[in-house]
C-alpha cells in the first residue's frame, strides 16, 4: 500500500512540475526560468504572407526546438517558451518604447508571466532601454516587483552611429531623400505584408529614427534614461568606452549585485567585419553596402557591423565583439545566408539562452 502511494505521489509531481528537467530522452535543455522575448529593430517584420518567415529568422524556432525535455511518463514535449513583438518599422524611439511596454505588459499579463529575459536587436535595444526605465519607474512607484529579468542588447546604437549623422548632416542630399523615400515604402510594404503590423501602415517616419541615431539624440536618450549597463564614452559612437558596463542595474541607472534576484541582468555582442559590409552575398546586403559608404563619407572607417561601429554596442557583459557578421547577419538574415565559416546566430542565441539558465533567468 505505502509503495502504491509513493507510486502516485511521484506520478503526480511529475505531471505537476513539466519544467524540472528530465534526463531521459532529453535533449540541450535550455529552459530559462522566465520566458525570452525578441524585440526588433528597423526593418521590422512578422510571418510574411503568413510564410513563417520572421525577422529573427529561425531563432524563435531554433530556442523552442533545442530545449525540450519530455516528461518521463507521457514523453510530452516542454519547451522554451519564446514570444516576438512586432513594432512599427521606422519610428521614433520614445512612440516604440511606448508600444513595446503596452504590448508587454498585456503579453505578461494575458499569459500570467511574472518575469522576461528580453532580447533586442538595433533599435530595438534603445527601443527596450526606454520601455524598460518606464516600467520599472511604474513598478518602484506602485511598490510592484521588478518584472524585467535581463535584457540582451544585439548590434545596437547605444553610442549612435555616423550613417545618422550623416544623414542629419546632408538632409536635402538627392542620395538622402531617395534612401529617406526608399525606406518608408520599405517600412510600409513589410507592415502590409507581415501579420499584426497592419496599423502600421502609412506610419513611416525613417527621418526620426536617423535622428534619434545622431550623436547629438543619442547623448541626450543616454542622459534622460540612463542605465547601469551602458559604459561612460568619451567619444563618438563609443570611443574611449569600457570593454563593459555594469552587469547589472535596477532599469533606472543604477548598479546591482548580480546575485539579487530583483537586478536586470545587462549582456551584448555585435558583429565585425572592420570597415566592410559584406560577408556572404545576400539581397540585403546592398543595403548594408549603403550604409557603410555613409560610414566612410562621416570620416569613420573603424571596427563596424556595416552599420553600427562595433565599440557603439557595449552594453553590460559583452560575450562577443568578434562575430563576422554583418547588421543583417546577426539576425540571421538574409533567411539564414550566413558566411559558412562564421559562428551561426541560432547557435549564439542557444549558448545565451543556457547563459540565463544558469544565472537563474
Amino acid at each position: 500500500m505505502r509503495k502504491n502511494h509513493l507510486f502516485l505521489s511521484v506520478l503526480v509531481l511529475t505531471l505537476m512540475l513539466p519544467g524540472l528537467p528530465v534526463q531521459a530522452g532529453s535533449r540541450s535543455q535550455t529552459w530559462t526560468r522566465y520566458p525570452i522575448v525578441l524585440v526588433p529593430g528597423v526593418f521590422d517584420f512578422h510571418n510574411i504572407l503568413g510564410m513563417g518567415i520572421d525577422y529573427f529568422y529561425g531563432i524563435e524556432k531554433a530556442l523552442e526546438d533545442s530545449s525540450y525535455s519530455p516528461n518521463v511518463f507521457t514523453q510530452k514535449p516542454y519547451h522554451q517558451q519564446t514570444y516576438f513583438i512586432p513594432l512599427n518599422p521606422w519610428q521614433n524611439t520614445t512612440e516604440r518604447a511606448e508600444d513595446l511596454k503596452k504590448k508587454l505588459t498585456e503579453l505578461m499579463k494575458k499569459n500570467k508571466i511574472a518575469k522576461v529575459n528580453l532580447m533586442a536587436h538595433s533599435h530595438g535595444a534603445t527601443t527596450a532601454r526606454q520601455a524598460i526605465h518606464m516600467i520599472c519607474e511604474e513598478a518602484r512607484d506602485k511598490g510592484d516587483i521588478n518584472p524585467i529579468a535581463s535584457l540582451t542588447t544585439i548590434d545596437a546604437p547605444h553610442h549612435g552611429t555616423p550613417v545618422a549623422d550623416y544623414y542629419m548632416e546632408n538632409p536635402s542630399n538627392t542620395f538622402n531623400q531617395l534612401m529617406t523615400f526608399s525606406v518608408d515604402l520599405a517600412g510600409n510594404l513589410m507592415a502590409l505584408i507581415s501579420t499584426g503590423m497592419y496599423e502600421y501602415v502609412g506610419d513611416q517616419h525613417s527621418q526620426e529614427v536617423f535622428k534619434d541615431f545622431s550623436q547629438a539624440c543619442i547623448e541626450k536618450f543616454n542622459t534622460d534614461f540612463p542605465s547601469a549597463g551602458l559604459p561612460e564614452s568619451t567619444g563618438p559612437y563609443g570611443e574611449g568606452t569600457a570593454e563593459n558596463g555594469s552587469p547589472a542595474g535596477d532599469g533606472l541607472g543604477n548598479p546591482m549585485d548580480v546575485q539579487d534576484p530583483e537586478a536586470i541582468l545587462y549582456y551584448s555582442w555585435t558583429g565585425n567585419i572592420g570597415n566592410g559590409w559584406s560577408t556572404n552575398w545576400d539581397p540585403f546586403d546592398l543595403v548594408m553596402m549603403a550604409t557603410q559608404q555613409m560610414n566612410l563619407a562621416q570620416g569613420f572607417d573603424a571596427d563596424a557591423d556595416g552599420f553600427i561601429p562595433v565599440k557603439s554596442a557595449r552594453f553590460g557583459t559583452v560575450i562577443s565583439e568578434s562575430l563576422y557578421w554583418n547588421h543583417i547577419d546577426a539576425i540571421n538574415q538574409t533567411m539564414g545566408l550566413i558566411d559558412p565559416e562564421a559562428e551561426s546566430p541560432k547557435t549564439i542565441f542557444r549558448l545565451h539562452a543556457q547563459r540565463l539558465q544558469k544565472e537563474g533567468r
